[in-house]
C-alpha cells in the first residue's frame, strides 16, 4: 500500500523542474506516489516530465489544457490519491533525500493523523494547536488520508491563500497532532512565481480579505471559544501582517481582527467643523466625515462584526464606518449585534421618511429624545446615554460654546427637517 502521496502543482516553471524532481526522485520513503499536475502550462513542462520520470512508476503526471490556479490542481490531484497520508511539494522549493520518510514514520509511531516538520512542540488543545503554526503553508506537514477525505478538505478554488484556510480546517479536525524536529522543509520565493508577480498584488490582497472572512466564518460556526479565537487572530497577524501592502491594507486587517483604532478627539471634531464653516469642505464630506467619527467613538459600531457578517464590506474600497453609512444601511445591514438598524427605522417612521442613516440619527439625536433600539433579533439590551460628541445644549466653557457655535447652522436644519417629516406624518393620519 501507497504510504504517502505528495501533490505537486506546476505551471511554467520548467527551469526548476529538473531539481525538482531530483529532490522526489531521491526520498529514500518506499511505497511513495508522485501526483504532478500540469496546470496548463505553456512552456516545456510537458516534454520536462516525460525526460526525467521516464518510466518511474513513483509518478503520476496529470494535464489540462487551460489554467486554472494551484487550489484547482490540488483538488483534482486529491480525487486520485491512494497513501495512507497526503503531503502537498512547490515546484520551486527544496526538502532533503529523508524528508517524506521521516515525517511518515514520526506520524505512524505516534498514531497521529497530522505531523508537522520542524515546529518543536506537540499541542494539548485547539488553542495549542492553532499556536503552534507558523504560517498557513500547507508544504510543511502531512496530513492523514482519512483527516481530508474524511472531512472533504478542499482549497478554495480562485483564491490567493487559499492554503491558509484549509491549513486552519486540517488543524481543527485533526485528533492528534505530532512536530518533528527531525527534518525540515526549505520554502523559496522565486521572483518569478505567482505570489511575488506584482499584476496580482490586487488581487491577492483582496482575496486575503476574503479568506481571513472565510477563517473567522468557520470560527463562529464551529463555537470557538474566546481563547481560540484569540489564538486565530494571532494566526492570522502572523500570515499577513507583513504583507506589503501599505497603510489602508493594515488598518483594514486590524478592523478584521477587532482591534479598535483610538476614538476620534475634540481636537479633530473641531477641525472638522471649522473646515467646514471655512468651505474647505463640501457639506457632503463633511457629513460622511463626521459620521465616520460618531460611529467609532460609539460602542455601538463593531467593526470585526460587520465585516464577517457582510462580506461585501470585506471586498469594498471603503472602511467599514464609511461603507455602512453610504452603502450598508440602505441594504439593510446592521452596525453591530447590539443595533438593529432596520427595526429602528420601522419604529421610528419619521426618521425612515427623511431617509437617515438609522445609528447615526440615533447618537445624534435619537437618543436624546428618548428613542428607543433592539438589539439584532431583539435581544434584550441596555440603551446607556453615550457621551455627545456633538453636546445637545449650550456648555458652559468657552472651547465648547465656540463648538457648539460651529455646529449651529446643522443642528438647525436637521431639527426643521424633522419636524418638516413629522408635520407630513401628521397630515397623512387625517
Amino acid at each position: 500500500m501507497v504510504k504517502v502521496s505528495v501533490i505537486v502543482p506546476t505551471y511554467n516553471r520548467e527551469k526548476y523542474l529538473v531539481q525538482a524532481l531530483k529532490d522526489l526522485k531521491a526520498q529514500t520513503l518506499k511505497d511513495i506516489e508522485f501526483i504532478i499536475v500540469d496546470d496548463g502550462s505553456q512552456d516545456n513542462t510537458s516534454d520536462v516530465l516525460k525526460k526525467e520520470i521516464g518510466k518511474d512508476k513513483r509518478f503520476q503526471v496529470i494535464s489540462y489544457k487551460e489554467n486554472k490556479g494551484p487550489s484547482h490542481a490540488r483538488n483534482q490531484a486529491l480525487e486520485h490519491v491512494q497513501g495512507e497520508f497526503i503531503g502537498f511539494f512547490d515546484i520551486d522549493d527544496h526538502i532533503p533525500a529523508d524528508y517524506y520518510e521521516i515525517l511518515y514514520k514520526n506520524a505512524v509511531d505516534h498514531g497521529v493523523d497530522l505531523c508537522i516538520a520542524r515546529a518543536g512542540r506537540s499541542p494539548n488543545d485547539l488553542r495549542d494547536k492553532i499556536e503552534l503554526l507558523r504560517q498557513g503553508s500547507i508544504w510543511d506537514k502531512i496530513y492523514a488520508r482519512n483527516l481530508i477525505i474524511g472531512h472533504n478538505l478542499k482549497f478554495e478554488e480562485g483564491l490567493f491563500t487559499a492554503d491558509t484556510l484549509f491549513t486552519l480546517q486540517a488543524i481543527y479536525y485533526a485528533k492528534n497532532v505530532y512536530t518533528s524536529t527531525q527534518t525540515k522543509y526549505e520554502y523559496t520565493l522565486k521572483k518569478d512565481s505567482i505570489g511575488a508577480a506584482k499584476s496580482y498584488s490586487s488581487k491577492r490582497k483582496d482575496d486575503i480579505f476574503v479568506i481571513i472572512g472565510k477563517m473567522q466564518e468557520f470560527a463562529e460556526s464551529h463555537e470557538f471559544s474566546p481563547k481560540d479565537k484569540e489564538a486565530l487572530n494571532a494566526f492570522i497577524k502572523r500570515c499577513f501582517k507583513a504583507s506589503p501592502y501599505g497603510k489602508n491594507f493594515q488598518k483594514k486587517l486590524s478592523c478584521m481582527l477587532g482591534e479598535k483604532e483610538e476614538k476620534p478627539s475634540k481636537t479633530e471634531l473641531f477641525c472638522l467643523r471649522l473646515q467646514k464653516v471655512l468651505h474647505l469642505i463640501s457639506t457632503k464630506t463633511y457629513k460622511e466625515r463626521r459620521a465616520v467619527m460618531v460611529f467609532k467613538a460609539s460602542s455601538l459600531f463593531d467593526q470585526q462584526w460587520y465585516l464577517l457578517h457582510y462580506p461585501e464590506a470585506r471586498n469594498s474600497e471603503f472602511a467599514p464606518e464609511l461603507h455602512y453609512y453610504k452603502i450598508g444601511w440602505k441594504k439593510g445591514f446592521n452596525p453591530s449585534e447590539k443595533f438593529d438598524g432596520n427595526a429602528y427605522l420601522d419604529e421610528h417612521t419619521d426618521v425612515k421618511n427623511m431617509g437617515k442613516n438609522p445609528l447615526e440619527h440615533y447618537l445624534l439625536s435619537g437618543q436624546y429624545e428618548g428613542r428607543y433600539y433592539v438589539a439584532v433579533g431583539n435581544k434584550s439590551t441596555e440603551h446607556p446615554i453615550e457621551e455627545p460628541l456633538f453636546p445637545q445644549k449650550t456648555p458652559r466653557k468657552l472651547g465648547a460654546k465656540i463648538r457648539y457655535a460651529l455646529e449651529y447652522p446643522i443642528r438647525v436644519k436637521e431639527e426643521y427637517d424633522r419636524l418638516v417629516a413629522e408635520i407630513k406624518a401628521l397630515e397623512n393620519l387625517k
